[in-house]
Order: C-alpha cells, then structure tokens, then sequence
C-alpha cells in the first residue's frame, strides 16, 4: 500500500512539473496542494517545488512558509534528513530555497552564498549552478557568471542537456557582446559534439 502510493505521488509530481514547464502554474500548484497537504511530515522535495510554484504566482509569503516547513523537516530528519546523502540534498533544497526568497526581494548578492551553498551540497544539481551565474549576473558581474556556466558546462558535460544553463548562457553572451552570435555558434557547435541526439538546436536561438 505504501508503495502504491509513493508511486501515485510521483506521479502526481511529475504532472505538477509537466504544467510548470508549460507555465501554468496555477494548475500546477493545485497538483503539489494535495501532495504537501497541511505540511507536515511532507516530502521535501514537494515543498522546494510548491515554493517554487509560489514564487513564480508572486506568492513569496506563501513560498516563506514553505521554506520554514523544509527547514522543520530537516530538523526532523524526516523524508530524507537522516544520512550524510539525504542531510545534504535536504541541505541543497533548503539553500537554494533560501537563495531565491532573498532573490525575490532584489537581495543579489546575499542570494549568491546561499546558491553556493547549494552547488556545493549538491553538486550535480543543476539548479544550484544556474542561480550562482544569475545571481551575479543581476549582481552586475555579467563576465563572471558566463565563465561559471561555461566552467560548469565544460565539468559536467550532462548539464548541456540542461535548458535552463544554456538559455541562461545565450543570454548573457547577447547582453555581454555585439558578436554575441559568434560565441553562440561556438557553443553550439561544442554542445553538439557531446549530445549530438539530444539537444535541442533552438536552445542557442541562434535562428
């Protein structure tokens, strides 16, 4: 019975995380409700992500609540706190988390340690990675955060595959350069060498 409904909030997960690729999160929010219910005792990950959901609707009283019913679970050691690999994906949500309520409140760079944090707790993590590059892009440190991306990029040649990290990157190089298109095309060409079947060609935008 337990399993069954483990695999029924997976589920559910996953359908939550498909209406938010889409951007309608308000429908997505409603799938996460039933997951997180009152709170307590809830999968950490479904917080984090609820949190996030939130953030986007411009809920961030909502999303404060959330990240004080992560932090209580970490407390617990429930749903993951307990061992040296749980406490630190616990550890990585909550940073992360963390980072991005300051970022919603134009707090850049006290946003910056906090996804440092979680990179660090959680280094295959792509999220974490991401929100260090953006957080000093907004810190007005545009070249550093295109050298993280291109760093991290270069370390884990899996995170290519990752949207975000490589729409993130095009942009800085379009806001950092008037030959923006150069440096485009040679991330292209570099991302197709190692995942030739996989990546989306648009992510560049270089049509």
């Amino acid at each position: 019975q337990q399993a069954w409904e483990r695999r029924a909030q997976m589920l559910t997960c996953v359908i939550a995380c498909h209406h938010c690729a889409q951007k309608q999160y308000g429908t997505a929010l409603k799938h996460l409700s039933g997951l997180v219910g009152g709170g307590a005792g809830a999968d950490p990950h479904y917080l984090a992500l609820m949190a996030h959901v939130l953030l986007q609707l411009g809920d961030v009283r909502s999303a404060r609540k959330m990240c004080d019913l992560l932090r209580s679970a970490g407390a617990s050691g429930g749903h993951g706190g307990g061992g040296e690999g749980g406490g630190n994906q616990h550890g990585a949500l909550l940073a992360n988390l963390e980072g991005l309520l300051l970022f919603a409140s134009d707090d850049f760079q006290e946003a910056i340690p906090k996804f440092e944090q979680a990179a660090v707790l959680a280094p295959g993590m792509a999220a974490g990675h991401n929100n260090v590059a953006v957080g000093h892009m907004y810190a007005k440190n545009l070249h550093v955060s295109i050298k993280l991306l291109e760093n991290k990029l270069a370390q884990n040649n899996t995170f290519v595959l990752q949207r975000a990290m490589v729409l993130n990157l095009c942009s800085m190089y379009e806001l950092a350069s008037t030959r923006c298109n150069e440096s485009k095309q040679t991330l292209h060409s570099w991302i197709l060498k190692r995942a030739s079947d996989d990546f989306d060609p648009s992510t560049t935008r270089l049509a």
